[in-house]
């Protein structure tokens, strides 16, 4: 294992003999003449680069180049390889610890942060040997961002709104200051359709969304693209969260198209899973915030 303090995490297995060659003709040859110099120098980063030029999709070429990077503080380069590495192999814990840390350091990215170490947790529960200090952190990390998120956005919710409060907001000017803003200024209708684990509308939905689509309709928001963004709260799995946030995108939006006959060129269907709080999810009425749908104007989007 190598490590420096408690910012970076490598984790390498070598097999025997394997840094005698001193002229590899393979990717993993590459990577072990990499590791033997183990100086976090030029050098050893030109041999990770040689085995991806063999063999782009070698997940510990990439994670290796992102280690000698992070710890050259060359930030942004360090956390492109880290992704790389983990397009390559999705469950890598290292990766995803060293990943989360990188995008608030390089990239002030929270929901980024969030994912990664989102997922070091919930693979760390099925793995054995995982650090216990390093998945301490990784759930204290978690709440952090989830606060610091939901208090970005500022949102507001009313439990049911008129086809006129949802044209109100969806037409209100959308200012900017530089650097941004309250994400829910302008332009964003957050609703609570779902129940916990749900994607199928009931009689309730039905009827806030019948009010939408009177909205969608009238004459001062029919030109405007619409966005509908499909959300969870944080407990399961996230990308099972995923997936049920497109489910419940998508039904809102097959719904305003098919039943109250909106035009589908004026709709876009996104989704995010738990990455975007707007509350906390520590509590019963901070996870029904979360578990919603938004109907935006597409400008007023992130």
């Amino acid at each position: 294992m190598r490590a420096s303090g408690c910012l970076l995490v490598l984790v390498v297995f070598v097999a025997p003999g394997s840094y005698a060659d001193p002229k590899p003709t393979t990717a993993q040859g590459w990577v072990h003449k990499g590791i033997a110099l183990n100086d976090n120098s030029d050098a050893e980063a030109a041999c990770y680069r040689k085995a991806i030029e063999l063999d782009p999709s070698y997940a510990s070429a990439h994670f290796n180049l992102g280690y000698v990077l992070h710890h050259q503080r060359e930030y942004s380069s360090a956390l492109s390889e880290y992704r790389r590495c983990l397009a390559c192999d999705s469950g890598r814990l290292d990766a995803l610890l060293n990943a989360g840390k990188l995008a608030l350091l390089a990239e002030r990215d929270h929901e980024e942060a969030r994912r990664y170490y989102s997922r070091f947790l919930e693979l760390s529960a099925y793995k054995a040997g995982a650090d216990s200090r390093a998945v301490t952190e990784a759930a204290r990390d978690v709440g952090t961002l989830e606060d610091e998120i939901a208090a970005q956005k500022g949102c507001t919710f009313q439990e049911f709104y008129t086809a006129a409060d949802i044209v109100r907001m969806l037409t209100k000017p959308i200012t900017r200051t530089r650097g941004g803003g309250k994400l829910y200024s302008a332009g964003r209708v957050p609703m609570m359709l779902f129940g916990v684990g749900e994607s199928d509308l009931t009689e309730s939905a039905r009827r806030q969304l019948d009010e939408a689509a009177l909205a969608l309709q009238d004459a001062a928001v029919s030109e405007i693209q619409i966005v509908i963004e499909g959300h969870a709260d944080s407990q399961g799995d996230s990308e099972a969260n995923t997936s049920l946030s497109r489910r419940r995108a998508e039904a809102v939006g097959q719904y305003l198209v098919e039943r109250r006959h909106v035009c589908g060129g004026q709709l876009m269907v996104r989704w995010y899973g738990e990455d975007r709080p707007v509350d906390m999810n520590c509590t019963n009425e901070g996870r029904r915030h979360n578990r919603r749908i938004e109907i935006n104007n597409e400008i007023a989007c992130w």
